[in-house]
């Protein structure tokens, strides 16, 4: 790969990068402005738990736990 240094490639280079940080920022942002928990799912889960109407799914859990690993 070839690095031309003249300037319209060097202002090219910085304005790409500076998009670039500004979609970093702006997904940093979203990220830490969601909450931590997602309590509408937690309670729906605790009451599918108590109801006994949870039901796992054995394989779907194995493939996620080879996943993981892979």
């Amino acid at each position: 790969m070839r690095i031309d240094l003249n300037r319209s490639s060097a202002s090219e280079l910085s304005s790409e990068l500076s998009s670039q940080q500004v979609s970093a920022q702006g997904a940093a942002t979203a990220a830490l402005s969601a909450p931590a928990v997602r309590q509408g799912t937690v309670d729906s889960l605790k009451q599918s738990v108590s109801s006994g109407t949870y039901e796992l799914n054995p394989s779907k859990i194995a493939a996620s736990m080879v996943d993981d690993y892979a």
